[in-house]
């Protein structure tokens, strides 16, 4: 819900759900890009900075060398790839192949290159259309901008793993405000983030369990009063149940 400049994501039983479903109240705001090259991916911002340019362009001159045999074959994590037809089995393309290959071996690289694991693996699965010596097709990156508008989150906001983004302002989280993130990874850009402070009785409950004075809370979901993940990606799907 818009008013005046700023978006609100208001508090209900049910939470917002921005996709790419035209009736999605993100549709307005959803903006799609075909970045054509590694260039591209950094000046959009799905590749950070902080990463090396040239430790990818390395990784591009391993993966030009992966070669696969061009038959049915299945895999330490047991998917079948090939581009022949086998009664009985549906194998993935080829070119899959090669793309996981391409991944599995740049992560590795980037590791060698002194990236934690869980960052060199995101960062291959990013890069892997413009490394791997195969045709994979232009990648898609999604994003909700809200040009000049503030966000306040003041309930639950959940968002498709389709999109990649979201672009406001400013944005501040109210208490039981929050953005959970079908996807792997999930980019947040704004000038400033401003968060509520947990109300008093909150921080009396926490400060006693502490103390050891009080009766245990419980975990910290239960004190916050917050939905499990499974139970708000249910609801999202009632939610959006019959859009386009």
């Amino acid at each position: 819900m818009r008013a005046h400049d700023t978006f609100v994501i208001e508090e209900g039983a049910a939470p917002v759900v921005f996709s790419t479903s035209p009736d999605s109240p993100a549709a307005p705001y959803l903006v799609e890009r075909r970045p054509s090259s590694l260039d591209d991916m950094y000046e959009l911002g799905i590749i950070p900075s902080s990463v090396e340019r040239d430790h990818l362009h390395e990784a591009r001159e391993l993966a030009q060398r992966i070669s696969l045999p061009d038959a049915v074959f299945v895999d330490e994590a047991g998917r079948w790839f090939g581009d022949r037809a086998i009664p009985g089995i549906v194998p993935v393309p080829h070119e899959y192949a090669i793309a996981a290959e391409t991944i599995r071996r740049t992560s590795r690289h980037l590791e060698h290159r002194g990236y934690d694991s869980t960052e060199a693996m995101l960062i291959a699965r990013k890069a892997v259309s413009f490394l791997a010596p195969t045709t994979l097709g232009s990648p898609v990156w999604r994003t909700v901008e809200f040009p000049g508008l503030d966000l306040d989150v003041r309930g639950i906001l959940y968002v498709s793993r389709k999109i990649h983004g979201l672009t406001a302002r400013n944005v501040r989280f109210r208490h039981t405000g929050w953005i959970v993130p079908e996807g792997s990874h999930f980019m947040l850009t704004c000038d400033r983030i401003q968060g509520d402070p947990k109300p008093p009785d909150w921080q009396s409950m926490v400060w006693q369990e502490m103390a050891g004075i009080g009766p245990d809370p419980g975990p910290i979901e239960h004190w916050t009063d917050r939905l499990g993940i499974d139970e708000i990606r249910q609801r999202a799907q009632a939610v959006s149940q019959g859009w386009r």
